[in-house]
């Protein structure tokens, strides 16, 4: 799904599931949208294509009324004018740097642009070793940045719809915010050589630079095996020759104008700096675009697509099949379960039920699934009373995801987990209430460890 109309429909969303009510947005409106988004594209049932024709006739609403909302929205975006401030920083830091020392002597042993070049390597290696380096600060970023919106639009609801959807959003555009730092920071880089070059040549044009140098250790002989080393890419860039040692004597003890030296640090600094980030700017650059192209939705959207076409013809009931492992409902249970679906899920269903499968027997459970064909929907179906264990809950979880993925259909993977059973054994005992909630826990960050949300549910009470 392309960015832009993600970005509507995950707002709408947010918006819509804390705005029970309608203070907001009428729910009579958001029925309309999706009507007129069918009659808009009669033959279309596909997600991509269906909710955002009808976020983008409700988003107007959101953001007339909440001016809140909109100012969140604007950052979600890229903020071009702090990539052109960073730019004009940096353009004018690499002009200062060239005349940091405020002489006119260049000391060409001294490498005054190494120091750059040095960095830049270092940031190659860098990245090489760990392409995503900004995923650890990103998330913390653009979260800030709701709690302060959230923060002005003085209604909890509102404040909890907004959070809600950066929350989704980031999740599921946070490859844009780290190729855009990319892209940005590349080319921040390139700049700051551009200016860095363009000063040292500017300079040279109003001043004399003079090129000397001076060592203890080393004669002229060894100085030229080092700036043979240094300078030798540069070199053939250029076409500047490297002074034999008895030149170098000279230029040693008597200096000389400083203008093939410029030639091989701007060349240096060109092949090492600017060629490069430029080279990674693009790159960045191509991935955005086919990002921003091909953002994939987060699951929830599945459900929440089948309830915003409820009251739609033409989509069908949706197919599900229910999964249990290691746990056999009671007849109350399953009634319940069939009941509630809908209302987790969204819109009709046609509900299958599986043979409960025993403790062990996953993969004999993922070879039926890949067997049975597609579904719109497996809901795998657990007891909190079990601790997940990797070997079986793991590998079941996991060969669920990566079926659904594979399947053509898209099919969404819903893992359900009944704490009714483990309430029951724990009744009457001290600590029932904390132990449930950190069983929770457990089953939570088990799934979200494999890509997948567990939902809690009780299925032994009259609702979840």
């Amino acid at each position: 799904m392309r960015a832009d109309d993600l970005r509507a429909v995950l707002l709408v969303k947010a918006v819509e599931e804390a705005d029970r009510e309608g203070r907001l947005v009428p729910a009579a409106d958001f029925v309309a949208a999706a009507r007129a988004a069918r009659r808009e594209h009669p033959h279309e049932s596909a997600m991509e294509v269906l909710l955002p024709a009808r976020a983008q006739r409700v988003l107007p609403r959101v953001l007339d009324r909440n001016p809140a909302v909109a100012w969140l929205v604007s950052i979600t975006r890229e903020p071009r004018w702090i990539a052109a401030a960073l730019f004009v920083v940096s353009l004018a830091a690499g002009f200062a740097l060239s005349a940091l020392d405020g002489t006119q002597t260049i000391n060409i042993l001294g490498f005054p642009l190494l120091g750059v070049v040095l960095w830049n390597l270092a940031v190659y290696a860098v990245l090489l070793a760990r392409p995503s380096f900004s995923r650890a600060w990103l998330p913390s970023v653009v979260m800030r940045f709701a709690d302060r919106a959230a923060r002005r639009a003085h209604e909890r609801m509102l404040a909890d719809a907004l959070l809600q959807f950066v929350r989704e959003w980031f999740q599921a555009a946070a490859v844009l915010y780290r190729l855009r730092v990319a892209r940005t920071l590349h080319l921040a880089a390139l700049v700051f050589a551009l200016g860095l070059i363009g000063g040292l040549y500017l300079r040279g044009l109003v001043l004399e630079y003079r090129a000397t140098w001076t060592s203890t250790f080393l004669d002229a002989t060894q100085v030229r095996a080092v700036l043979s080393i240094v300078y030798w890419p540069a070199s053939l860039l250029t076409g500047v020759p490297i002074p034999g040692a008895a030149e170098l004597d000279t230029i040693g003890r008597r200096g000389e104008n400083a203008a093939r030296w410029i030639h091989l640090m701007a060349g240096t600094v060109a092949l090492f700096v600017v060629v490069p980030r430029a080279l990674l700017a693009v790159l960045a650059d191509l991935a955005l675009r086919r990002a921003t192209r091909e953002l994939t939705p987060p699951a929830s959207l599945q459900a929440y697509f089948r309830r915003a076409f409820s009251h739609s013809d033409g989509l069908g009931r949706a197919k599900v099949r229910v999964l249990p492992y290691a746990y056999e409902p009671s007849p109350q249970a399953a009634t319940l379960l069939d009941e509630r679906l809908p209302e987790l899920l969204g819109g009709e269903l046609a509900i299958e039920w599986e043979a409960s499968t025993p403790y062990g027997e996953e993969d004999a459970l993922l070879a039926g699934m890949e067997v049975a064909g597609a579904a719109d929907v497996l809901v795998l179906l657990f007891s909190l009373a079990a601790t997940p264990e990797d070997e079986n809950h793991g590998t079941l979880i996991a060969g669920a995801r990566d079926l659904a993925a594979r399947d053509g259909r898209k099919t969404e993977l819903v893992v359900l987990v009944d704490e009714a059973p483990y309430a029951a054994r724990l009744a009457g005992e001290g600590g029932a209430p904390e132990r449930l909630v950190e069983r929770r826990a457990v089953w939570q960050s088990f799934a979200r460890s494999r890509g997948v949300e567990a939902r809690i549910v009780d299925f032994g009470t009259a609702r979840a």
